[in-house]
């Protein structure tokens, strides 16, 4: 599985850096494969680890916080350094000092500021930019397409890949109120996100980008078919194995439809592809894990894969300082230098932090 996380997560940089045109996956089905990856996990270690006789929610949420901001927080204070730092040495800017710059009306005001530069420190709310531009009053206004308004607020983030990261959050929040419940709850819930995705696109037309994999009740589904995949993989001598195929099947399908929704009549977007990827992997994802659980290698690609996925934008605006965007090797530098500095955060930032976390949940040793 960490081979594949690696992949998805070198698939958003290749998007970003346009490295190999549209070889690899797009960026939106690798945000969404993650998402159904994630909904695994969680219910994973939530019934394997966080188990009630020996952790709370709050040391469940603890362990979420340490694995997610301190590498967000290293990226996000490397990124507004060198940026002021080239503003002051070369006079130029850099997205996202540049997009600050030409706020409408001179800049913001101070209610936006907040609501500009809040979420940027708590990733909570992060999302929300991908619907919200700016006037030409200063005021913030609502926009149902991702590429239209006056001046969007996506613009302004530091970080701007890591609003999946508050998305990720939001299910963290919820995850130990959900893993464990019945079938028929998460199933109830699954579905209410699939019609709520499609009532949205037939009656108000929102169905594309940001509608189509940004906003967070349609995405649910799909961490909720990483919950069902671990709850399956667990129920084979308690269920026949014609009842668990038929319902894998149907989640199958309901994530294909919810997946081509958004991509219906889109150009550069598989309609078929890409939601046949995503169920696709929901049938296999416990197969796959099984197969790699015990691979150092695959498991050290896996570690790579977050700290890859949230410093390669920052690399790609640096090299673009010095190398042109069109250029021959650019693409092949910045992929090289997101992994080395990936591997950096991960050696100096989250291993250290990661055993810092295990050894809280450590089991007491037994009394003689």
């Amino acid at each position: 599985m960490g081979a594949l996380r690696f992949v998805l997560a070198f698939s958003v940089l290749n998007i970003h850096a346009k490295i190999f045109g549209r070889i690899l996956i797009g960026g939106d089905t690798a945000v969404q494969m993650f998402f159904i990856i994630s909904g695994f996990y969680m219910a994973m270690v939530l019934n394997e680890k966080y188990v009630p006789d020996r952790a709370t929610n709050l040391d469940f949420w603890k362990s979420r916080v340490l694995r997610i901001f301190p590498a967000y927080y290293t990226v996000l204070l490397i990124t507004v350094f060198a940026a002021g730092a080239y503003a002051l040495i070369a006079g130029r800017y850099w997205q996202p000092i540049d997009a600050w710059n030409h706020l409408p009306a001179g800049g913001p005001g101070i209610g936006q500021l907040i609501f500009l530069a809040a979420p940027q420190l708590m990733l909570l709310g992060l999302d929300v930019s991908n619907f919200v531009a700016s006037g030409g009053q200063n005021e913030l206004i609502f926009t149902a397409n991702f590429w239209q308004g006056d001046f969007p607020v996506w613009r302004t983030l530091f970080v701007p890949q890591a609003w999946t990261l508050s998305l990720e959050l939001y299910f963290y929040l919820l995850a130990p109120f959900l893993v464990r419940r019945s079938l028929l709850v998460l199933v109830s819930i699954l579905l209410a996100s699939f019609f709520l995705r499609i009532l949205a696109a037939v009656l108000f037309g929102y169905r594309v980008d940001p509608w189509s994999y940004r906003f967070f009740p349609f995405e649910l589904l799909f961490f909720l078919s990483g919950v069902l995949a671990y709850r399956l993989a667990k129920l084979h001598e308690e269920w026949s194995a014609s009842k668990i195929a038929g319902l894998r099947c149907s989640v199958a399908i309901l994530i294909f439809c919810a997946a081509a929704v958004g991509r219906f009549g889109v150009p550069g977007q598989s309609f078929v592809l890409a939601p046949g990827l995503l169920a696709l992997l929901f049938l296999g994802i416990s197969e796959l894990f099984e197969l790699t659980k015990s691979s150092r290698a695959d498991r050290l690609l896996g570690e790579l894969s977050y700290p890859l996925y949230v410093c390669h934008v920052l690399v790609v605006w640096m090299v673009s300082i010095i190398l042109s965007p069109e250029g021959r090797w650019t693409g092949i530098v910045v992929a090289l230098l997101s992994v080395g500095v990936a591997a950096v955060i991960y050696c100096f930032i989250d291993r250290p932090i990661d055993e810092f976390r295990h050894r809280r949940l450590r089991a007491p040793p037994p009394a003689v």
